[in-house]
């Protein structure tokens, strides 16, 4: 008997508010450790990608005629992206790909954002205002040149899509240089041994 009323006194007992809040306090700093610290993996992953990506179409050297990479503020991404490729495609291209790299891909390349990286080498990303401006008429490439020099023209980058282990990669790039020359092509990465290479390229168009 007073062993039940001494539970039922134990039940009854209010929870303290104080230790309430740490708790509450202490989970969402928990939780935003965590999270903080898988955007940062994420983060690291994706610069040395698009760096990776950038130096195999312009060789990093000091005899290198572009000084500077000029890239768009937005990611590339959409139906653009979407309608030139299927899985099936970049298995005949790139046989080790997983489903999953590939579903990634397209889940992270649905909708544009704003672009985030940083790049061993010197770059600038440009607004998507200026960016309207260089196509709305093909003479403004000259001064595009004029204000950029010895630059590769305009890069836009996707987001990269991954495998849950992060040992493959698939990224967008485009690249114009030009109203009549450019190219753009879904880039394939596999990390073995703790080190990222470029499997293989998949061209999607050239002009």
């Amino acid at each position: 008997m007073d062993c039940m009323m001494n539970s039922k006194h134990m039940l009854k007992k209010p929870i303290n508010p104080q230790n309430y809040k740490m708790k509450k306090t202490l989970i969402s700093t928990l939780f935003f450790l965590i999270l903080s610290c898988q955007t940062q993996k994420f983060n690291k992953e994706n610069d040395i990608i698009y760096n990776l990506l950038i130096d195999k179409i312009y060789p990093n050297s000091s005899d290198s005629y572009y000084k500077k990479i000029i890239i768009g503020e937005y990611t590339k991404a959409g139906e653009e992206i979407h309608q030139e490729i299927n899985i099936e495609k970049l298995q005949d291209k790139f046989p080790s790909i997983q489903s999953e790299t590939y579903l990634n891909f397209i889940e992270v390349t649905e909708n544009t954002k704003r672009l985030t990286l940083s790049l061993n080498r010197e770059y600038q990303i440009i607004s998507q205002r200026e960016e309207s401006i260089i196509f709305y008429k093909p003479e403004n490439w000259n001064e595009f040149y004029i204000k950029y020099p010895q630059t590769n023209g305009l890069m836009k980058l996707s987001a990269v899509g991954f495998n849950k282990n992060i040992t493959q990669a698939l990224v967008y790039c485009e690249n114009i240089a030009n109203g009549w020359d450019g190219f753009a092509s879904i880039f394939f990465f596999e990390r073995k041994n703790g080190n990222w290479t470029l499997i293989g390229i998949y061209k999607l168009w050239v002009s």
